[in-house]
């Protein structure tokens, strides 16, 4: 990418920060990407990288393979290139790549089979005697199973978790899994991208975009999402208060200790200890986790009910309590933003307080 002096310029008047700190930037980030705000995923990402320098290139990639993944795998290759150079632009050459990163990102179609992908290998009940004591298979009868269309996404997904856990060889055994998804049919700029991510990154969603590439071989087509309402506190969108904030995580508390309804369902539905952890992730899924313009294909809505179940209940909620429990965060969530309002309100204030002493 060449960066113009005519360019910098036109950044410096155009991106501002926005005045929070870093855990609610990566947060903001996030999420607006994932609702397609272009403006505000650029602002987010300015503030982050002035806050954490180098780190936004590895966020970049983490976002782009959860997030983006097979909806876009030039995405994931412009994430990667930028984390291999580090940039090297300067300071105003690095702002300008955070920025059209930003957009890339937040443009591109979505799609998140990865993240559903690992979350049932690791967490969806249906898996657990398969999770518990693994079979020590050889590399050749994981690739087997990886590929198989005949095999369930959810055996194809545990298959290559557990084949790339930590362990002697590990780095080869992801050279052959990568290399037998490359021969079923996997693009090889993809390959090549998810192998220099995981090196980088090692985080094991980046492994499941090739089988979300696998998987997705019928029905492909680019959907709207339907984007829950978002309140504006100051100029920040309430929805980056999530589960990942500690505002966020102090308004759904608050919403659990304050709300009849809510505490009337997770009592029917979620173990007493685990109110506030079932309260998080279900707020999550309400407002943090939506797509603004999403790829699906045939199967893609049942990979992602399984992940949804699979995250609901490992906080304690029972698997017919998972559907009324979201219904309800629904129904509450003009009384999360409120609540949401006052503690972010209040923690600036405290905030801004503590640097005039």
């Amino acid at each position: 990418m060449t960066i113009e002096h005519e360019d910098l310029g036109k950044l410096s008047s155009e991106v501002m920060s926005f005045e929070i700190d870093a855990w609610i930037a990566n947060s903001l980030l996030q999420k607006s990407i994932r609702r397609g705000e272009v403006e505000t995923a650029q602002r987010a990402a300015m503030t982050f990288l002035r806050s954490r320098g180098p780190a936004i290139w590895r966020r970049f990639v983490l976002i782009a393979f959860e997030d983006v993944g097979i909806g876009s795998t030039e995405c994931l290759e412009a994430a990667v290139r930028a984390l291999n150079s580090n940039s090297g632009a300067g300071a105003r050459g690095n702002e300008l790549l955070v920025s059209d990163l930003a957009q890339q990102l937040a443009t591109a179609p979505k799609s998140r089979a990865a993240e559903h992908l690992i979350t049932v290998a690791k967490y969806h009940h249906s898996l657990e005697s398969d999770r518990v004591s693994p079979e020590q298979k050889f590399v050749a009868e994981v690739c087997s199973l990886v590929t198989s269309a005949d095999c369930q996404p959810e055996m194809r997904a545990l298959a290559l978790w557990q084949a790339s856990r930590k362990g002697p060889g590990k780095a080869e055994r992801i050279t052959q899994l990568l290399a037998g998804c490359e021969d079923a049919g996997v693009p090889s700029a993809l390959i090549e991208a998810t192998r220099t991510a995981v090196r980088k990154v090692d985080d094991p969603i980046i492994l499941m975009v090739p089988l979300a590439w696998l998987l997705a071989v019928r029905g492909r087509q680019i959907v709207s999402g339907v984007l829950p309402p978002a309140v504006l506190i100051g100029d920040i969108p309430s929805y980056a208060l999530d589960k990942h904030t500690l505002a966020g995580r102090r308004a759904i508390r608050e919403l659990v200790k304050c709300s009849t309804v809510l505490r009337a369902c997770l009592t029917k539905y979620a173990l007493r200890d685990c109110w506030n952890e079932a309260a998080y992730m279900a707020a999550f899924y309400t407002d943090a986790a939506s797509l603004a313009k999403k790829l699906t294909w045939r199967g893609a809505g049942e990979l992602e009910s399984l992940a949804i179940e699979a995250d609901l209940m490992r906080t304690g909620i029972s698997p017919e309590g998972v559907q009324p429990v979201l219904q309800t965060l629904q129904k509450t969530l003009d009384h999360l933003d409120e609540l949401r309002t006052e503690v972010y309100l209040r923690h600036r204030k405290l905030s801004l307080q503590g640097r005039a002493r």
